[in-house]
Order: C-alpha cells, then sequence, then structure tokens
C-alpha cells in the first residue's frame, strides 16, 4: 500500500525514470501512458486537498490542489 505513497514512490512503482521526463503521456501507442481506470463496475472517489511537506513552498503554490487520493486507500504519504 505504501509503494504508490508519493510522487518518488509512484515513479519507482511504475518504473518510472528521468528519461521519461517529456514524454506524450496521451500517445496511445507509448511506452509509458494514461488510461481511464473507471468502469461501469469500478468508479472510485477521488479526493483532492492541498500539497503536505512543502513549507519552503510560497502560500499560492504550497495550499494549490495537488494532492489526490482515492477514498478508502492506504496509499496516502504525509497527513491524513
Amino acid at each position: 500500500a505504501r509503494l504508490a505513497s508519493g510522487p518518488g514512490n509512484v515513479g519507482a512503482a511504475f518504473s518510472v525514470a528521468h528519461d521519461d521526463d517529456g514524454r506524450d503521456l496521451l500517445d496511445p501507442d507509448g511506452p509509458l501512458r494514461l488510461v481511464t481506470g473507471e468502469t461501469a463496475e469500478r468508479r472510485l472517489e477521488v479526493i483532492v486537498g492541498p500539497r503536505v511537506g512543502v513549507g519552503y513552498a510560497s502560500e499560492e503554490s504550497a495550499t494549490r490542489a495537488w494532492r489526490f487520493r482515492v477514498l478508502g486507500s492506504p496509499a496516502l504519504s504525509g497527513r491524513r
């Protein structure tokens, strides 16, 4: 569950490396792409909130809603 908690761990979980920077994630034939996981049988409730662990950032940047999680998922870094 903790493997996908945080950006570095997500990258490791999906074997995303620095070489993947700049890839077109919408290219259906690309080696790294985003696809929808929503089906009629399984709908996930996504919770959106402010970032954590970015006290060094400006208030505008630190409070921006760039933190997403699936309701009920244990894969979440920082405070819950």
